[in-house]
Protein backbone atom coordinates (compact mmCIF):
# COMPACT_ATOMS: atom_id res chain seq x y z
CA UNK A 1 0.00 0.00 0.00
CA UNK A 2 1.22 3.43 -0.83
CA UNK A 3 1.92 5.84 1.43
CA UNK A 4 -0.27 8.23 0.29
CA UNK A 5 -3.88 5.48 0.22
CA UNK A 6 -2.57 5.27 4.07
CA UNK A 7 -2.58 8.77 4.48
CA UNK A 8 -5.96 9.40 3.09
CA UNK A 9 -7.54 5.95 4.85
CA UNK A 10 -6.24 7.12 7.80
CA UNK A 11 -7.99 10.69 7.62
CA UNK A 12 -11.12 9.36 6.91
CA UNK A 13 -11.18 7.58 9.85
CA UNK A 14 -10.28 10.57 12.06
CA UNK A 15 -13.40 12.23 10.57
CA UNK A 16 -15.51 9.46 10.50
CA UNK A 17 -14.28 8.83 14.65
CA UNK A 18 -15.46 12.49 15.05
CA UNK A 19 -18.24 12.39 13.25
CA UNK A 20 -19.46 9.77 15.88
CA UNK A 21 -18.00 11.88 19.12
CA UNK A 22 -20.18 14.94 17.70
CA UNK A 23 -23.74 12.72 16.91
CA UNK A 24 -23.31 10.94 20.65
CA UNK A 25 -23.34 14.59 22.47
CA UNK A 26 -25.86 15.88 20.46
CA UNK A 27 -28.21 12.65 21.12
CA UNK A 28 -26.89 13.05 24.63
CA UNK A 29 -28.35 16.73 24.95
CA UNK A 30 -31.55 16.52 22.98
CA UNK A 31 -32.50 13.15 24.66
CA UNK A 32 -34.92 12.99 27.59
CA UNK A 33 -32.65 11.08 30.43
CA UNK A 34 -30.18 14.69 29.84
CA UNK A 35 -32.83 17.36 30.52
CA UNK A 36 -33.35 18.32 34.34
CA UNK A 37 -36.30 16.52 35.68
CA UNK A 38 -38.09 16.67 38.72
CA UNK A 39 -37.17 14.53 41.92
CA UNK A 40 -38.00 13.11 45.49
CA UNK A 41 -35.51 11.74 47.78
CA UNK A 42 -35.15 11.03 51.57
CA UNK A 43 -32.80 12.51 53.66
CA UNK A 44 -32.13 11.73 57.11
CA UNK A 45 -35.13 13.13 58.17
CA UNK A 46 -37.18 14.82 55.13
CA UNK A 47 -38.85 14.13 52.50
CA UNK A 48 -37.87 16.29 49.64
CA UNK A 49 -39.25 17.40 46.15
CA UNK A 50 -37.27 19.60 44.21
CA UNK A 51 -38.54 20.99 41.23
CA UNK A 52 -36.59 21.63 37.61
CA UNK A 53 -36.56 25.32 36.06
CA UNK A 54 -38.47 25.34 32.91
CA UNK A 55 -40.97 23.04 34.32
CA UNK A 56 -44.88 23.75 35.17
CA UNK A 57 -45.11 21.91 38.37
CA UNK A 58 -48.32 20.45 40.13
CA UNK A 59 -47.31 18.53 42.79
CA UNK A 60 -49.74 16.53 45.22
CA UNK A 61 -48.28 14.69 48.19
CA UNK A 62 -50.19 12.29 50.17
CA UNK A 63 -50.15 9.18 52.22
CA UNK A 64 -49.95 5.45 50.67
CA UNK A 65 -48.85 1.92 51.94
CA UNK A 66 -45.60 0.22 50.06
CA UNK A 67 -45.45 -3.32 49.79
CA UNK A 68 -42.71 -5.10 51.85
CA UNK A 69 -40.85 -7.51 50.17
CA UNK A 70 -41.40 -10.04 52.89
CA UNK A 71 -45.16 -9.57 53.09
CA UNK A 72 -47.65 -7.29 54.55
CA UNK A 73 -46.73 -3.08 53.73
CA UNK A 74 -46.16 -0.25 55.51
CA UNK A 75 -46.80 3.64 55.66
CA UNK A 76 -45.15 6.06 52.52
CA UNK A 77 -45.77 9.14 51.00
CA UNK A 78 -47.06 9.52 47.53
CA UNK A 79 -45.43 12.03 45.05
CA UNK A 80 -46.82 13.08 42.20
CA UNK A 81 -46.71 15.96 39.64
CA UNK A 82 -49.28 16.04 36.91
CA UNK A 83 -47.48 17.89 34.60
CA UNK A 84 -43.81 16.37 34.55
CA UNK A 85 -41.47 13.28 34.64
CA UNK A 86 -40.22 12.76 38.39
CA UNK A 87 -37.31 10.91 39.16
CA UNK A 88 -36.76 8.90 42.37
CA UNK A 89 -33.39 9.78 44.19
CA UNK A 90 -32.17 8.18 47.84
CA UNK A 91 -34.71 6.24 49.36
CA UNK A 92 -37.96 6.37 47.33
CA UNK A 93 -39.28 4.24 44.75
CA UNK A 94 -40.86 5.12 40.72
CA UNK A 95 -44.61 3.98 40.62
CA UNK A 96 -44.76 5.75 37.05
CA UNK A 97 -43.51 8.55 35.09
CA UNK A 98 -45.03 11.52 37.64
CA UNK A 99 -45.37 9.06 40.79
CA UNK A 100 -42.77 8.34 43.61
CA UNK A 101 -43.37 6.24 46.82
CA UNK A 102 -41.03 7.55 49.36
CA UNK A 103 -41.43 5.04 53.03
CA UNK A 104 -42.36 7.27 55.73
CA UNK A 105 -40.87 5.08 58.39
CA UNK A 106 -38.05 8.36 58.96
CA UNK A 107 -39.28 11.21 57.58
CA UNK A 108 -40.40 14.20 59.97
CA UNK A 109 -41.03 16.72 57.92
CA UNK A 110 -42.12 17.17 53.96
CA UNK A 111 -39.95 20.11 52.20
CA UNK A 112 -41.25 21.15 48.52
CA UNK A 113 -39.61 23.76 46.37
CA UNK A 114 -41.14 24.71 42.86
CA UNK A 115 -39.00 26.70 40.93
CA UNK A 116 -39.52 29.56 38.06
CA UNK A 117 -42.82 29.03 36.35
CA UNK A 118 -46.28 28.67 37.85
CA UNK A 119 -46.42 25.86 40.17
CA UNK A 120 -48.93 24.17 42.51
CA UNK A 121 -47.74 22.70 45.69
CA UNK A 122 -49.98 20.66 47.85
CA UNK A 123 -49.73 18.87 51.20
CA UNK A 124 -52.15 16.51 51.86
CA UNK A 125 -51.06 14.99 54.62
CA UNK A 126 -50.76 15.68 58.34
CA UNK A 127 -46.73 15.46 58.46
CA UNK A 128 -45.81 19.46 59.05
CA UNK A 129 -44.21 20.50 55.74
CA UNK A 130 -41.89 23.47 54.19
CA UNK A 131 -43.61 24.56 50.67
CA UNK A 132 -42.14 27.58 48.86
CA UNK A 133 -43.54 28.35 45.35
CA UNK A 134 -40.47 30.12 44.61
CA UNK A 135 -40.82 32.63 41.39
CA UNK A 136 -43.99 32.44 38.88
CA UNK A 137 -47.57 32.58 40.39
CA UNK A 138 -48.11 29.62 42.88
CA UNK A 139 -50.36 28.18 44.69
CA UNK A 140 -48.95 26.91 47.97
CA UNK A 141 -51.23 24.45 50.03
CA UNK A 142 -50.63 23.32 53.71
CA UNK A 143 -51.37 19.90 55.11
CA UNK A 144 -53.17 19.53 58.87
CA UNK A 145 -50.15 19.85 60.83
CA UNK A 146 -48.12 23.07 61.51
CA UNK A 147 -46.40 23.74 58.07
CA UNK A 148 -44.36 26.76 56.83
CA UNK A 149 -45.46 28.36 53.83
CA UNK A 150 -43.57 30.58 50.99
CA UNK A 151 -44.86 32.44 48.08
CA UNK A 152 -41.59 33.95 46.80
CA UNK A 153 -42.01 36.15 43.91
CA UNK A 154 -45.19 37.10 41.78
CA UNK A 155 -48.90 36.93 43.30
CA UNK A 156 -49.22 33.98 44.41
CA UNK A 157 -52.19 31.88 46.70
CA UNK A 158 -51.18 30.70 49.95
CA UNK A 159 -53.34 28.60 51.98
CA UNK A 160 -52.35 26.95 55.38
CA UNK A 161 -55.51 24.91 56.08
CA UNK A 162 -55.80 22.91 59.54
CA UNK A 163 -52.32 23.16 62.56
CA UNK A 164 -50.38 26.06 63.37
CA UNK A 165 -48.63 27.42 60.19
CA UNK A 166 -46.37 30.22 59.41
CA UNK A 167 -47.05 31.93 56.17
CA UNK A 168 -44.77 34.16 54.14
CA UNK A 169 -45.82 36.19 51.32
CA UNK A 170 -42.75 37.82 48.88
CA UNK A 171 -42.78 41.65 48.72
CA UNK A 172 -43.84 43.97 46.20
CA UNK A 173 -46.73 41.56 45.12
CA UNK A 174 -50.47 41.29 45.48
CA UNK A 175 -50.78 37.86 47.20
CA UNK A 176 -53.52 36.22 48.94
CA UNK A 177 -53.66 34.57 51.87
CA UNK A 178 -56.10 32.01 53.34
CA UNK A 179 -54.86 30.71 56.67
CA UNK A 180 -57.54 27.83 57.91
CA UNK A 181 -57.83 26.25 61.49
CA UNK A 182 -55.26 26.34 63.98
CA UNK A 183 -53.46 29.00 65.14
CA UNK A 184 -51.63 30.97 61.88
CA UNK A 185 -49.26 33.93 61.79
CA UNK A 186 -48.39 36.06 58.80
CA UNK A 187 -45.27 37.57 57.87
CA UNK A 188 -47.42 39.79 54.81
CA UNK A 189 -47.56 43.31 53.59
CA UNK A 190 -49.45 45.89 52.96
CA UNK A 191 -50.51 44.83 49.03
CA UNK A 192 -51.73 41.55 50.06
CA UNK A 193 -55.00 40.23 51.16
CA UNK A 194 -55.88 38.11 53.90
CA UNK A 195 -58.69 36.13 55.46
CA UNK A 196 -60.22 36.49 58.54
CA UNK A 197 -58.96 33.99 59.82
CA UNK A 198 -54.93 34.89 60.44
CA UNK A 199 -54.52 35.10 64.04
CA UNK A 200 -51.25 36.88 63.85
CA UNK A 201 -50.27 39.31 61.32
CA UNK A 202 -47.11 41.16 60.91
CA UNK A 203 -46.64 43.70 58.10
CA UNK A 204 -43.76 46.27 57.78
CA UNK A 205 -44.51 49.77 59.29
CA UNK A 206 -45.81 52.32 56.46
Amino acid sequence: MSRKTQTKRSGRRRALGLSCIVGAGLALIGSPAAAQAATAKLTKEALVYTAASGEKNHLTIATTRLAKKVGGSTDAFSVSDSKVTVTAGAGCTRKSLSTVICPAATVKLIVAKGDDLNDTLVNNTGMRSRLNGQDGSDSVVGGSGNDVLYGGNDEDVLSGRGGNDTIKTGGRWADAVNCGSGRDTVFTDWLDRLSSDCESVFRPAR
